[in-house]
C-alpha cells in the first residue's frame, strides 16, 4: 500500500518559517522535474496550547505546539499541559510522543522543564518510559554477565592444565579484559606454559 510524501519542517522561528516555505526546485535551474511545497510547522500558524484540555482534544497538535513555541514566555506552560494531555491517551503512544518531544527540545531551556516534569510527576505512560531504561539496563547486564562467564571460562581451562593463576592474574582476568582480550586470552590459555603469557 502506498501512503503519500510529505515534506514536513518543524521550527521554532518564524523567520525561518518563511524561509523554509519557498518552493524547493529540483532538477536543472531552467527546467526542475520537480518542485516541492513544504508543509511548514512554525510559531506563526501553530497556536500556543497552554490548556490540558484544549491540549488533550488534539494530542499530536499540542506535541507541535510545544516544539515550534519552545523557546516563548509561555514554554512551561504549553509543556505542562502536553504533560497532562499524554496521559488521556494509551500509554505507549503518549511514551512515544513525551520521547519524541524530548528530542525536538534538545539545545534548550525548555528540555530541562520537560524534564523535570517526566521525572517528578506521576503520569501513566511513564512507567513505558521507565521499563525502556529497564530493557537497555537488562541487555548491559547480559552483556557483562557473557563477559564475567568468558572470564570464568579462560580461568577454568588454566586450572585444567594445572597452571598456577595468582591472584593479581585472576583479579586482572575476571575485572579488566573487554571480548576481543578475553577471546585472545582464551586462545593462548589452550597452550601457554605460563599465566604470563596470556598477557604477553
Amino acid at each position: 500500500m502506498c501512503a503519500p510524501a510529505l515534506a514536513l519542517v518543524v521550527c521554532s522561528q518564524a523567520a525561518t518559517a518563511v524561509w523554509a516555505r519557498a518552493p524547493i526546485p529540483i532538477g536543472m535551474a531552467d527546467r526542475p522535474s520537480l518542485i516541492v511545497y513544504p508543509l511548514v510547522l512554525g510559531p506563526d500558524n501553530v497556536p500556543a496550547i497552554g490548556s490540558a484540555d484544549d491540549a488533550a482534544e488534539d494530542v499530536v497538535l499540542a506535541v507541535f505546539s510545544a516544539l515550534t513555541h519552545k523557546n516563548a514566555v509561555q514554554k512551561e506552560e504549553i509543556l505542562e499541559a502536553l504533560a497532562v494531555a499524554l496521559s488521556t491517551i494509551d500509554p505507549r503512544s503518549a511514551a512515544y510522543l513525551a520521547e519524541f518531544t524530548e528530542v525536538g527540545l534538545a539545545g534548550t531551556a525548555a528540555l530541562e522543564i520537560w524534564r523535570a516534569l517526566m521525572t517528578t510527576m506521576a503520569y501513566p505512560y511513564q512507567s513505558h518510559l521507565r521499563s525502556q531504561g529497564r530493557e537497555e539496563g537488562r541487555e548491559e547486564g547480559r552483556k557483562e554477565g557473557r563477559k564475567e562467564g568468558e572470564a570464568l571460562f579462560v580461568l577454568r581451562v588454566l586450572q585444567r592444565r594445572g597452571l598456577d593463576v595468582s591472584h593479581d592474574a585472576r583479579q586482572r582476568i575476571i575485572s579488566g579484559a573487554d571480548d576481543a582480550t578475553l577471546e585472545k586470552w582464551l586462545d593462548r590459555a589452550l597452550t601457554a606454559e605460563s599465566v604470563q603469557e596470556l598477557f604477553d
